[in-house]
């Protein structure tokens, strides 16, 4: 977005009638042919606003009301035709356009991102030389925040997130007064959307810090943390971003993490059921909740395996399988997408597109990534090292006896289920189970990072639950782990409830034997407080101790 803030959009149009004279590319022809369409479009549908804004300026009544009219027409008249010059106009220019953008593709994200980051420096010689207050620049952002509310305020599941704080390219302090104005402006109106999110920093100031776990205790359950540093670290892993791009991540939607403006947008587009994969290695094709073998053919059931680790073997195996299917989907989507759907204005404001003349699936963009999330590996982890104790290690069930059990919903072998129950999990302390679920989240990550799209780009791992915890546990039979069936599976990477009796602080500890580095797209954590409980310098050792062990989120 501040492409068009900073050159218009009829500078972006001579941009691409530039690119479109120089080029003897018949495929750049036709892109950016199809750019200069769009931006047209947008122009003309700016432009009849304005004529709507002159007709109403003609029947306005009162002073009041012609001076509202005349304000706004002066505003409209420039942007976002021409580089906005204040606040006022950089706070329009940025709504017609990311209205444009969501009436071209108006799916899932699209999110407007840092948003304090763009628009600070339009605020900032009006706010240091008191031209304009912060109450008085807030009413602006106020008037932004209800009309990106009002877009989705009937399809609440389309997340449109903004990201504020953190840290600029450079890796100096990206937290500015617009930034504590954005959360004040939300909490005040107490809306849904759009989502503030907030980024903190090792650099940022201890006040930001400070104001952020005020955010989470008074912001109604909307408040969600990024922690750079570690976010930082997975996503510039192996070198995969370089730190400057990596550095304006923002959250596509929920909370999937990609550099803001530079990533084609495929970046979240799969779940995957982890656990379902288990359940029917453990029974050799048979889903426990309908009772039917099911048409993919298992290397075997539990019984088959002699020992743990060629069991283990097996399950990353057909991870393997199920992954890399669902990731040569995404390469067909994107393929389709690329020429069914080219998306020519998102393309027009993506980093490369206009200089490689290609639209953003096409490989125009900076960088092609997709993004997909496997559920359920702690759920998983905690199977594991059940049956690994029980089968394997301690011989206190057969395979059989085990799978009769979970067939039975463990009725009948109340015995048996008390001493799974008993076996640590993840998340209680125990090195042996936190191991296990390490083992886990880097095998899942190994299996994306060994994928290679079309574009030669990675397949980003994104860790979170969202909605289907309990879509996802109805499919599922009873576990290892001791767990039950159909009840819900477990969030990110937070422990399970069944491994959440030691306390947050142990809970915590063991989150933080995680290798969060490999999770490039971002791993989520959520912890339930008791209201009665919790209070800020509470909280603010919470989030401190979060960070330091890598959490991401």
């Amino acid at each position: 977005y501040g492409l068009i803030l900073s050159l218009g959009f009829e500078g972006l149009v001579e941009r691409h009638r530039d690119a479109l004279r120089r080029t003897d590319d018949p495929e750049a022809r036709a892109y950016y042919q199809g750019v200069l369409s769009c931006l047209d479009a947008v122009l003309e549908w700016n432009r009849r606003h304005v004529e709507e804004l002159r007709r109403m300026l003609d029947c306005a009544e009162t002073p009041e009301e012609r001076a509202f009219l005349e304000g706004n027409l002066h505003v409209m008249e420039r942007v976002p035709a021409e580089p906005a010059r204040n606040f006022r106009e950089a706070i329009q220019s940025f709504y017609f356009q990311w209205l444009c953008v969501m009436y071209e593709v108006p799916y899932g994200g699209n999110s407007p991102g840092r948003l304090d980051y763009f628009l600070w420096p339009y605020l900032q010689r009006e706010y240091e030389a008191g031209e304009l207050s912060y109450q008085e620049a807030g009413d602006p952002v106020a008037e932004l925040f209800l009309k990106m509310d009002e877009r989705v305020h009937l399809q609440d599941g389309h997340v449109n997130t903004i990201v504020v704080g953190g840290l600029k390219p450079d890796g100096t302090d990206g937290v500015n007064p617009l930034s504590y104005l954005m959360l004040d402006v939300f909490e005040q109106l107490n809306l849904t959307h759009p989502a503030v999110y907030a980024r903190i920093s090792e650099v940022n100031p201890p006040e930001w810090t400070d104001r952020c776990v005020a955010y989470m205790l008074n912001g109604g359950n909307r408040a969600q943390l990024l922690a750079d540093e570690p976010i930082l670290r997975a996503m510039t892993r192996d070198g995969r971003l370089p730190f400057e791009d990596a550095a304006m991540y923002m959250c596509g939607g929920c909370m999937e993490l990609n550099p803001h403006g530079m990533n084609s947008d495929l970046l979240w587009t799969f779940t995957y059921n982890v656990p379902k994969t288990l359940e029917l290695l453990i029974t050799g094709g048979e889903c426990l909740t309908t009772g039917q073998k099911q048409r993919l053919t298992m290397p075997g059931a539990l019984r088959d395996f002699a020992d743990f680790e060629s069991f283990y073997a097996a399950f990353e195996g057909e991870m393997r399988r199920a992954l890399h299917a669902k990731f040569r989907c995404l390469d067909i989507h994107s393929e389709e997408m690329a020429r069914c759907r080219p998306a020519f204005l998102q393309s027009s404001m993506v980093a490369d597109c206009l200089e490689r003349g290609r639209n953003l699936q096409d490989g125009g963009a900076r960088y092609a990534d997709y993004g997909g999330t496997p559920c359920g590996l702690q759920n998983v982890a905690d199977s594991l090292y059940a049956l690994k104790r029980a089968v394997f290690d301690e011989g206190f069930c057969s395979a059989e006896e085990l799978l009769d059990a979970l067939r039975a919903d463990f009725a009948g072998h109340e015995q048996l289920h008390r001493r799974l129950l008993a076996i640590p999990k993840y998340g209680q302390g125990d090195a042996n189970a936190d191991a296990m679920m390490d083992r886990v989240l880097t095998s899942v990550c190994g299996v994306f990072d060994s994928y290679r799209n079309w574009h030669g780009r990675y397949v980003k791992p994104i860790l979170f639950t969202f909605v289907w915890a309990p879509e996802m546990g109805r499919s599922l039979g009873a576990s290892p782990d001791g767990r039950k069936a159909g009840q819900p599976i477990a969030h990110g990477l937070t422990p399970q409830a069944a491994g959440l009796t030691e306390g947050l602080t142990t809970a915590i500890n063991s989150l933080g034997t995680l290798t969060h580095d490999m999770v490039s797209g971002g791993a989520s954590t959520m912890w339930d407080m008791d209201a009665a409980w919790i209070n800020h310098p509470l909280l603010k050792s919470i989030v401190t101790t979060f960070v330091q062990k890598g959490g991401h989120i």
